[in-house]
């Protein structure tokens, strides 16, 4: 006669608590899994290492930055990740002592041969520029890009300081008076292109100034080309560049 299985029998082959070794059976390496995360390349000290370090996976700047997250979660630590790397405008600041406003309104401005802050054309103002032209400036060879800066407002032409240690672009309290801005982190098209800009703070050695900072420089701009006879600098901007030699 055949004998159908009881509800409880079923249940304990149904259960892996009731039955541990149908469990690990099914699943056996569950229970021994251990995640290990890759390492960045280490290697001997050579130029061949760094170049296998940092093309490579996993990047070293992504790996350390999530392992200090990480150490952080376990001791409790409250991590936005909306903020990780985020920089305050008035943490920043550089000594520049060969350049004032008084240089952008005259040694700039003739070489440029644009007034400082003189108003824009509609045309300019939406006009991407796909070449910057720029120039080097004094005995601190200093790199000065000339454009337009706009917003809904206004649009102007600012003499940029090239500044690629500066993690922010900035413009002077005089500029965002020019362009009616107000606050720190504001959009704005430079040279044509979507950016945001903040005030270069009052008590910084760079106050009257404006500075071009690596998230503009750095994102925007791919390739500059210097003529150090002429002192001249090109500056290609997107997928259009070409380096001449």
């Amino acid at each position: 006669m055949l004998r159908l299985p009881s509800q409880q029998a079923l249940k304990a082959l149904r259960n892996p608590l009731r039955n541990p070794f149908q469990n690990a059976v099914r699943q056996p390496l569950l229970m021994r899994q251990v995640h290990i995360e890759q390492a960045p390349f280490i290697g001997p000290p050579t130029y061949e290492t760094l170049t296998r370090r940092f093309s490579s996976y996993p990047n070293p700047l992504a790996y350390y930055r999530k392992k200090k997250e990480d150490e952080a979660l376990s001791r409790g630590e409250f991590v936005d990740i909306h903020d990780i790397g985020g920089v305050d405008p008035k943490d920043f600041d550089v000594l520049i002592t060969d350049m004032d406003e008084s240089t952008l309104r005259n040694e700039i401005a003739e070489l440029a041969g644009i007034q400082y802050l003189k108003e824009a054309s509609q045309d300019e103002a939406l006009k991407r520029v796909e070449i910057g032209k720029g120039f080097i400036f004094g005995n601190m060879s200093r790199t000065i890009f000339p454009c337009v800066v706009s917003t809904s407002k206004s649009a102007r032409w600012v003499f940029f300081l090239v500044d690629s240690g500066s993690p922010l672009t900035y413009i002077s309290s005089h500029t965002a008076d020019a362009l009616g801005i107000l606050k720190n982190n504001t959009p704005v098209r430079i040279a044509g292109y979507d950016h945001t800009v903040s005030i270069s703070p009052g008590i910084s050695h760079f106050a009257p100034l404006n500075l071009l900072g690596s998230d503009f420089y750095g994102k925007k701009i791919h390739v500059s080309e210097f003529d150090p006879i002429a002192g001249t600098v090109n500056m290609y901007f997107n997928s259009g560049w070409k380096v001449s030699r």
